[in-house]
């Protein structure tokens, strides 16, 4: 399991709301690992009061059955739904 940084390899995914008056991010980590190998993490992060962001790592975790290549986060308000794209192990 990853200890830190869910996207130090970048990310190349994701969407955006507003909760709370509050920007929040909800996109595709993928970090790179020693070995070359990478994986994909879905993350969050919220917009803070000076601009910046604060990010808060991996929201869910990887599904069971399913590979690490996850990817796509779509959010939107309506008791806060995320759907992403999965592909099987």
């Amino acid at each position: 399991m990853l200890s830190g940084n869910y996207d130090s390899g970048g990310c190349f995914s994701g969407s955006a709301m507003v909760n709370n008056d509050t920007l929040t991010l909800c996109y595709n980590g993928n970090p790179v690992y020693r070995d070359g190998s990478r994986t994909s993490w879905q993350c969050l992060a919220r917009e803070k009061p000076d601009g910046g962001f604060e990010k808060y790592g991996s929201a869910p975790g990887l599904p069971e059955g399913y590979s690490a290549d996850v990817s796509n986060p779509k959010v939107w308000q309506h008791r806060y739904w995320q759907l992403n794209r999965a592909e099987v192990a």
